[in-house]
């Protein structure tokens, strides 16, 4: 996964090629990125200060912030993604395996502050042995993994036999398959999106189509540091 320095440059070099994007930013921002730099030092730092209404700024201009706001998190996640892809055509690191290996066998409660889903993914791939030693008898679902929340959207229920306990993800900054409407208080206004691709209905076309326009008309949902 990116470092938040290389998730910078990245970000840096995906506003300077958008037009639409640059219309939003003030002149110090638009300095920084034509030098390949990151606005305040780093994005989250400076998604943290888009997220939050300046009282020295006009009630437009904070609107601006917040819609660039939107804008820089779609960026960021399509970056995760990226790397996250790369990162999964390669075989796990031994390390990586025994660290699943371990939260597996402890069912430990994870705090994480990532954005991504390479967890949740790994873990779907390996066939983690329980406390006493023996393999699971069937790989983890994302379900499993944080617990239903954020749920997924509304789908045909899936029966099969039981899956067994795992250890939980907590991800208290978001993640690049959360979605939702920024500025809601609704917390169970979020709802999660495992897989990418519009298959959730099967052969169902209607029910594929309903699910993509959902996914489409919310944004992601991924909260920087606000100390």
């Amino acid at each position: 996964m990116p470092l938040l320095e290389d998730l910078g440059r990245a970000v840096a070099g995906a506003l300077r090629e958008d037009r639409s994007l640059q219309a939003l930013l003030d002149s110090s921002e638009t300095e920084a990125i034509d030098e390949g730099k990151v606005p305040l030092g780093d994005v989250e730092t400076w998604l943290t200060s888009l997220a939050t209404d300046q009282p020295f700024l006009s009630a437009s201009r904070n609107l601006q912030r917040r819609a660039l706001f939107v804008e820089l998190a779609a960026l960021i996640a399509a970056q995760v993604r990226k790397r996250q892809y790369l990162a999964s055509q390669r075989p796990w690191p031994l390390w990586f395996e025994g660290l699943l290996a371990h939260w597996q066998a402890q069912k430990s409660d994870v705090i994480t502050l990532n954005y991504d889903t390479l967890i949740e993914s790994a873990s779907m791939t390996m066939h983690l042995r329980e406390q006493d030693g023996e393999l699971r008898k069937k790989l983890p679902l994302p379900n499993d993994l944080v617990g239903s929340f954020p749920p997924e959207p509304p789908q045909r229920g899936v029966f099969g036999e039981e899956v067994m306990s795992s250890f939980l993800l907590h991800k208290l900054h978001g993640s690049t398959n959360w979605y939702g409407r920024l500025g809601s208080a609704d917390m169970l206004s979020i709802v999660r999106f495992d897989y990418m691709t519009p298959e959730w209905g099967g052969e169902d076309r209607q029910l594929n189509r309903a699910m993509t326009a959902l996914r489409e008309s919310l944004q992601v949902l991924i909260f920087p540091s606000c100390g």
